[in-house]
């Protein structure tokens, strides 16, 4: 897929959704391989760590040694990001970013729930996941951006923030 995407010429690789590192390091060598920038993003649990278990430092680590361009945390609630986006500025020197999820998964399928009621007007109305990614940015993201359940309002918010910096 590296190669395909390296021949029609993208502006890189985003290899979303990591659960493991052995996943990540394939991914990031596969794009590199097609001579291609990649990110990495991790999925997190919320202890911070991957959802395999392992350490997001050794994650990190991991993408920097195999030259990633950035690392990301992403698809977890905003708090967990939060929380992991304050840690990553202490093991890394690569830009890295975040971006959450503002769904609910809904047992037990685990397929989540995205009722628009719920995600614009209830818990996670765009100006408050604008808020939430202040804290990421200030925090040392140079990435921040929207997973499953934000909608075209929510970019905006982030946007004109951006905009206005």
């Amino acid at each position: 897929m590296a190669e395909v995407f390296a021949a029609e010429k993208v502006d890189f690789l985003l290899a979303e959704s990591m659960n493991t590192i052995h996943e990540a390091k394939a991914a990031l060598a596969a794009g590199r391989a097609a001579k291609l920038p990649v990110w990495v993003s991790f999925v997190i649990g919320p202890e911070g760590e991957l959802l395999s278990r392992e350490a997001l430092a050794d994650a990190v680590a991991e993408m920097e040694k195999g030259g990633a361009e950035a690392v990301l945390v992403s698809n977890a609630p905003p708090a967990d990001i939060t929380r992991a986006a304050g840690r990553m500025k202490s093991f890394t020197k690569a830009p890295f970013g975040a971006f959450a999820h503002i769904g609910r998964f809904s047992p037990p399928s685990w397929k989540f729930d995205f009722h628009p009621q719920f995600i614009e007007t209830e818990e996670w109305p765009p100006a408050r996941y604008q808020a939430e990614a202040r804290q990421w940015k200030d925090a040392g993201a140079r990435i921040v951006g929207g997973c499953c359940g934000t909608t075209p309002a929510h970019t905006r918010a982030l946007r004109e923030w951006l905009g206005r910096r």
